[in-house]
């Protein structure tokens, strides 16, 4: 059995690799359409 604090960094460290290989404008237009919808929701 694998203790869940090991199963849990190794994930964390995973979902850290896979982000660093996001192109940089990409994950800027990303965020941004998140808040733009964020704001329209608050908005109304």
């Amino acid at each position: 059995m694998i203790p869940v604090e090991v199963a849990a960094r190794a994930l964390v460290a995973m979902d850290l690799r896979v982000v660093e290989t996001f192109p940089t404008r990409w994950m800027i237009a990303k965020v941004w359409k998140m808040i733009k919808r964020d704001i329209k929701k608050w908005l109304k």
